[in-house]
């Protein structure tokens, strides 16, 4: 009588994977194998199931960690790039700021300018009124209206 061994010969690591498990049970019994060695030929075809199941599984894992890492990646490079905007775009605010707050300043000084003169012109032109007579600030000519410049005809 053949041994274990050689009786499971005809069922390679490849049929055992493929065969379903009442052919393999029916070609088994053909082939006289006794409770034992149907026993020994089961546990190898589950063997190899299992460990196909876990290669299988460590490759879905695999690639869903190689997702899950790409993924990572471009939202790191996504961060990278948000955080270059908002740099450039806190400098832009700041530029912004500090010119607001020079325009500011300039308003104010000019606003005074533009009170000091006319204070100085409202001076003028009463000391003037009082004294009868109307002058024109500086760079301002008068017109006269019945044709040409005052004082030149």
């Amino acid at each position: 009588m053949p041994s274990s061994a050689q009786k499971s010969k005809p069922f390679t690591d490849r049929l055992l994977m493929k065969i379903d498990l009442k052919e393999l049970q029916t070609k088994m019994e053909e082939a006289g194998f006794s409770q034992e060695q149907m026993e020994e030929l089961k546990q190898r075809r589950r063997r190899l199931q299992n460990r196909q199941s876990a290669k299988t599984s460590a490759a879905r894992r695999q690639s869903k960690y190689d997702a899950i890492a790409e993924t990572n990646d471009a939202l790191r490079a996504e961060i990278a790039e948000l955080q270059s905007q908002n740099a450039d775009l806190m400098r832009q605010a700041d530029e912004a700021r500090r010119l607001a707050q020079q325009a500011v300043q300039e308003n104010a000084a000019l606003r005074q300018e533009v009170a000091s003169m006319s204070s100085s012109l409202l001076e003028t032109s009463t000391h003037q009124a009082n004294a009868g007579q109307f002058v024109f600030p500086a760079g301002i000519v008068p017109f006269n209206v019945y044709g040409g410049v005052e004082g030149k005809e």
